[in-house]
């Protein structure tokens, strides 16, 4: 009885295996050519992302984020910071997404800012020229919950300050 199992054994499980393993044809190993990736306009090193002009220096550098904020800086063509913005996660959030020209400098950058973290909040669009300096800066809030003009403001590079834009309401002139 022993005997009989053990050759029903081999006959069911161990022969085919040792068949097979002989009349087995060896895998031919097949080798892929690598594909050209043509490098990003950006980068990233140690998480901070960098977008370049076209002459290869720096036009944005976005720090990593720490402990809830992260730090945008924008460069100019010398390599000087022109402007800063703080995109935040605490306490609600903060925001920038650019567009940038042919050249690597920065278009427009929309600021999208909620406070509570709720539903109600702001858009700030700021407008930049070709050096990446802060030219028009609009506000309003998001979604819009009063009939009114969004707010303006220009940058004074003397001051480095945005200074409002104020709308001259015509009326009747007095004394006449």
């Amino acid at each position: 009885m022993k005997a009989t199992l053990l050759i029903l054994f081999i006959a069911v499980f161990a022969l085919p295996a040792i068949v097979n393993a002989q009349t087995k044809a060896p895998v031919k190993k097949t080798t892929t050519k690598k594909k050209v990736v043509k490098k990003p306009v950006s980068g990233a090193k140690n998480d901070t992302i960098y977008q370049y002009y076209a002459t290869k220096k720096v036009s944005v550098k976005t720090a990593p984020l720490v402990e809830g904020d992260q730090k945008v800086l924008l460069y100019d063509r010398a390599g000087n910071v022109t402007y800063t913005f703080i995109n935040s996660r605490n306490h609600g959030f903060t925001r920038t997404e650019f567009s940038f020209r042919a050249d690597g400098s920065v278009e427009q950058a929309i600021t999208t800012t909620h406070p509570d973290a709720g539903i109600h909040g702001y858009i700030t669009t700021t407008t930049f020229s070709a050096a990446n300096e802060p030219e028009w800066q609009t506000s309003e809030e998001d979604p819009i919950r009063q009939l009114k003009m969004p707010e303006s403001y220009y940058w004074d590079k003397a001051t480095k300050q945005w200074i409002k834009q104020e709308i001259i309401k015509e009326g009747p002139v007095p004394g006449e």
